[in-house]
This record gives C-alpha cells, structure tokens and sequence, in this order.
C-alpha cells in the first residue's frame, strides 16, 4: 500500500526513522516539525515535503495537514488534549497512528 502520508515530529529520532520507512515503500510523505532541527538533506532525494507547524497550536497544525492524508503517524502525542486534537482533525485522515512511550509520563 501506498498513498499520502503525515508525519507529526518528523525532525526526532524517531519521526526520522518513520519518514524513511515510509519513503522506502513509495508513500509520499509530508513532514511536519517545529522548526528547531533542520530536516535531513536526503528528504530532498526523496521528496519529503517539509512543513513547519507547532504540534499544540490547533490552526497552525490543521493548515499544515491541508490536503488530508491516507496515514497520520503522530510522533509527538503527549496527553488527553493531543488525543482530541487529533479526533478534530480525523476528518480528512484514513488512519492515526499515535506513537507514545511510558518515559513520557515519567517524572
């Protein structure tokens, strides 16, 4: 399978390891980071677009998925208020995947 994706934290360790992968098996990807890290030079080779949105800010996030996707993959999922967030936005998406850790939470 192939088709749109969006990658939310697309710049970390494993946003990085995400876009690849799905670049490796012909998605087309849009990844959308913070703008704190610069994307990898080789996102070009593999025609990343590269989108700049904050993760908490609702209007700057639902402009960045303009368009829609086939995969959402959420590196960056942090709580209740992200969840919903993402629920809102389920419209024009096929599929979320949330991608959380324990360490998350951990004092």
């Amino acid at each position: 399978m192939s088709g749109r994706a969006v990658v939310i934290g697309a710049t970390g360790q494993i946003g990085r390891a995400v876009v690849a992968n799905l670049t490796d098996h012909g998605w087309s990807v849009t990844a959308i980071h913070r703008g704190l890290q610069s994307p990898p030079t080789q996102w070009r080779d593999r025609r990343v677009e590269v989108r700049t949105a904050d993760r908490d800010d609702r209007t700057q996030l639902g402009a960045a998925l303009d368009g829609g996707a086939d995969v959402l993959v959420d590196v960056v999922a942090d709580g209740e208020a992200h969840g919903r967030q993402l629920v809102e936005l389920a419209e024009d998406i096929g599929l979320i995947v949330a991608i959380s850790t324990a360490g998350v939470y951990v004092d």
